[in-house]
């Protein structure tokens, strides 16, 4: 299962398929978005946005996911 780690607080987080769906946020309030990279779904991002800090995630089987956090 692909992981990451919230910047603000260092909370390690699974990627669930909600968290794609929906985002989800982190037990210290921070909200987040999770992209498959290649979801054709998705549109594409020029850049992060303002007060955005994006990390990634890279699951056994090489997919790789963008996790953006809001402030």
């Amino acid at each position: 299962m692909p992981c990451f780690q919230c910047p603000h607080c260092g909370r390690r987080h699974v990627v669930r398929p909600l968290d794609v769906e929906d985002g989800g946020r982190c037990p210290c309030g921070a909200r987040f978005s999770v992209t498959a990279q290649g979801d054709e779904s998705e549109p594409a991002r020029a850049g992060a946005e303002e007060g955005t800090v994006a990390t990634w995630a890279l699951d056994e089987d090489g997919s790789v996911y963008e996790v953006q956090f809001y402030s």
